[in-house]
């Protein structure tokens, strides 16, 4: 009786104290776990070996955008006008330089002919206004030398007016000297009383006239030789030169004007910048366009692209867009064209995250070349797959089978009836399989899942932990010094989420034995 009391009380403090230790220890009794994992595969019939053979591994990464044109153009008139001639409609291809559309002209025509008009007649202008300031110019010159008394010996109307002057001077002086002596004989005559007083009068009366006459000539001719001469001639030739100037200056502002009705004609005809498709035409002949000077930007005409180039805008993800490169490879796949694979390249990438669907990521452009006969069309939606890293016929194993330890994978390599630890290398990895670059040889069989006796390796390193907790030694978390760092123990599925501070693998995927576990590792966590 006191033994099976005995019994009892043992019974009951290994299972308070495992009850105690899971609680405190969840990684590090984690071979419970891993034996029932390790069970229901069993009885699920899922495979828990794979064989090493070579395969191709490639990992790309999927998103969707989508298709516009790479130049899309809202055609709009300049100037504002009534629509005379649209010859293209939907869907039309036009080549670059054709005409999309023309304005009525009329009224600039009639306004370009009253400026041809209004040149002709300001040319008139400048010939005559350039005749008369040579001829005032000439003037001046020859007013200015006579004044100066160097004018030639030859005759123009200005000089002969001198020389004229200059005659009545001398016929003056030469009618005052006979009068003076007319009237000296009269004197002496009419002092002797020999001549009548009336007569002698008259002498002198003639006399005095023919003083005034004389000085009348030198007056005429001073007058010819004065200053305010020269100055009226030079006044002359500086408005002679100031209405050329203007003539000039008219002439001037009505090419101008020309110039711009001119201009304005020819924003009349549109043409295609490029070649182009026409997508939208909301408009029709005869109907009134305002151009794009005015307040709403003018009247959309037309709106044309180049489809012989498109881009898809996609938002990658930000842990993937480190792996991209401008001009990497793209292949995409158009869902309302079936069967059609269609090759682009990576154009840009933003290099400011935005947040879309809840998603942070980055706005990544890609440029592909259109054939015309493919049926792609703006509007349409992209299925993009980028490639990252791809490995053709390498030596691959399933990531269920790799397992880590510290950082140092390995694999169970079946050896007769048990499986071994083999360190390994990995390369390429995809969602499924890794690439193994040194470690094995191709043929061996892996286990999928923790083998039966590393589960034992894990109940003893579990007891080293526990003894070791009991005697102080060990450090929060699970780490002790009598025991393996780290040990906790999972089935080949997957791992304990969040592992404990002491678990050797990282969180999320870690799985480690008593001798250290395993990590499961995926693309994310190359």
């Amino acid at each position: 009786m006191k033994s099976l009391l005995v019994w009892l009380v043992v019974l009951g403090t290994l299972g308070g104290g495992g009850y105690y230790a899971y609680q405190k220890w969840p990684d590090k009794v984690a071979f419970w776990k891993t034996a029932e994992k390790a069970d229901a595969a069993k009885k699920s019939g899922r495979p828990t070996t794979a064989v090493v053979t070579p395969r191709n591994i490639s990992f790309a990464i999927s998103a969707a955008g989508e298709i516009t044109p790479a130049e899309q153009v809202s055609v709009r008139p300049e100037v504002s006008g009534r629509i005379a001639t649209l010859p293209v409609d939907l869907g039309d291809k036009v080549k670059k330089g054709a005409l999309l559309f023309a304005l009525d002209d009329s009224d600039l025509q009639i306004e370009r002919s009253q400026r041809q008009t209004e040149i002709e007649a300001t040319k008139l202008q400048i010939e005559g206004a350039r005749l008369t300031l040579e001829k005032l110019q000439l003037d001046y010159e020859r007013t200015k030398q006579i004044f100066e008394k160097k004018l030639p010996l030859d005759r123009s109307q200005r000089q002969t007016e001198i020389e004229a002057a200059k005659l009545q001077i001398e016929g003056a002086r030469l009618a005052l000297e006979k009068l003076q002596l007319n009237f000296d004989r009269s004197k002496q005559l009419f002092e002797d009383k020999l001549l009548a007083k009336e007569v002698f009068e008259n002498a002198k009366t003639e006399l005095d006239q023919a003083r005034n006459n004389h000085a009348l000539a030198r007056n005429n001719y001073d007058k010819l030789l004065a200053s305010e001469v020269l100055e009226n001639a030079k006044i002359e030739v500086d408005l002679a030169r100031n209405n050329h100037a203007l003539a000039r200056n008219s002439y001037e502002r009505s090419l101008k004007a020309l110039q711009l009705v001119e201009d304005r004609l020819s924003k009349t005809k549109i043409t295609a910048p490029f070649d182009c498709t026409i997508l939208t035409r909301p408009v029709s002949v005869g109907q009134a366009v305002s151009g794009s000077g005015g307040v709403n930007s003018g009247t959309e005409v037309l709106t044309i692209a180049d489809l012989s180039e498109l881009i898809i805008n996609a938002h990658i993800n930000q842990a993937d867009v480190t792996r991209l490169t401008v001009n990497q490879r793209v292949q995409i796949e158009v869902e309302a064209v079936a069967g059609l694979k269609l090759f682009g390249r990576v154009d840009r990438i933003a290099p400011q995250a935005t947040i879309k669907n809840g998603i942070k990521g980055f706005s990544t452009r890609i440029i592909v070349r259109n054939d015309e006969k493919s049926g792609v069309r703006p509007g349409m939606t992209a299925n993009l797959t980028i490639p990252l890293q791809a490995a053709d016929n390498v030596l691959a194993v399933p990531l269920a089978a790799v397992f880590s330890d510290q950082g140092d994978r390995f694999v169970y390599v079946k050896q007769d009836d048990k499986f071994a630890r083999a360190p390994i290398l990995i390369g390429v990895t995809d969602y499924d399989y890794a690439e193994v670059t040194k470690g094995l040889q191709g043929g061996e069989t892996v286990s999928l899942v923790t083998p039966a006796d590393e589960v034992g390796k894990v109940q003893q390193a579990f007891g080293a932990a526990a003894k070791g907790g009991k005697s102080g030694k060990g450090s929060k978390g699970g780490e002790g010094k009598g025991g393996t760092q780290g040990g906790s123990g999972v089935s080949g599925g997957g791992g304990s989420k969040g592992g404990s501070p002491g678990s050797g693998g990282s969180g999320g995927g870690s799985r480690t034995s008593g001798s250290g576990g395993g990590e499961r590792r995926g693309p994310p966590g190359q």
